[in-house]
């Protein structure tokens, strides 16, 4: 027998029902404030490319624990770029002898650039191209109008669905092949949205094209080839800052 408050009466414990709590109160965890487990081995990295979509930075080629994954794309938390948990990745065409050289993002798209593929990631899986890659972060180039990339088959446009559109198609095999040089890692390419163009030079032999997008006419573009790229560069740089002024 018990008693309670200044009752003398005996309490048959039998008799008493549990205490139902339709809201009980919660238990903060590690958890539930950092948003990743307490054991997760490493919340840091080194990269070499990155890319934000949705307040979330990807991270890819990165390092953790002096451990280099080429393959790998490390999630940050969302808008806490600072924090990589190191089970938070993303891995596509793994183990295939190749590196990760750029990431970009358009739409809820991850592209993901090696030397020979490009992979395009969302949530539910990726899709990978072969021959699509490319050998330098000059070689890739983000617009209004999607991802624009340049390698030893041409010139590409992905907007945010469907395969990536080859922009040069109306250009010879033989002629590209010439421009590239066997050097693709020398491309470089910039979108101008005054004009309305993509340039894409190469810094060896400082050759260029100008891609008119203006002109575009059931997959036709015009093309301009022109030497010495530097030059070029400089022209379009004062013909900029005279727009900016007459504005």
């Amino acid at each position: 027998a018990g008693f309670t408050g200044n009752s003398k009466a005996p309490i048959n414990y039998n008799d008493l029902k549990p205490l139902l709590i339709e809201t009980p109160p919660m238990i903060d965890v590690f958890e539930t404030k950092a948003l990743y487990r307490n054991d997760v081995e490493y919340t840091n990295a080194r990269y070499k490319t990155h890319t934000i979509n949705n307040g979330v930075v990807y991270a890819g080629n990165v390092m953790q624990g002096d451990v280099i994954y080429p393959d790998r794309i490390l999630k940050s938390l969302p808008s806490r770029p600072d924090l990589f948990p190191s089970d938070n990745f993303i891995e596509a065409a793994v183990n295939d002898g190749d590196e990760i050289i750029v990431l970009e993002s358009f739409n809820d798209r991850i592209l993901q650039f090696k030397r020979g593929s490009l992979s395009i990631i969302n949530v539910a899986g990726s899709v990978e191209y072969q021959h699509l890659g490319v050998k330098s972060v000059m070689a890739v180039y983000k617009t209004d109008k999607g991802v624009i990339f340049a390698n030893k088959s041409g010139i590409y446009i992905f907007i945010g669905e469907g395969e990536p559109t080859k922009l040069t198609s109306k250009l010879s095999d033989a002629d590209w092949k010439t421009f590239v040089n066997g050097e693709a890692e020398k491309l470089a390419l910039l979108y101008v949205p005054l004009k309305d163009q993509i340039m894409v030079g190469h810094t060896t032999t400082d050759d260029a094209y100008i891609l008119d997008l203006r002109t575009y006419d059931h997959n036709y573009y015009s093309f301009q080839f022109l030497h010495n790229f530097p030059t070029l560069l400089e022209n379009l740089y004062q013909d900029l800052n005279l727009s900016v002024l007459n504005l």
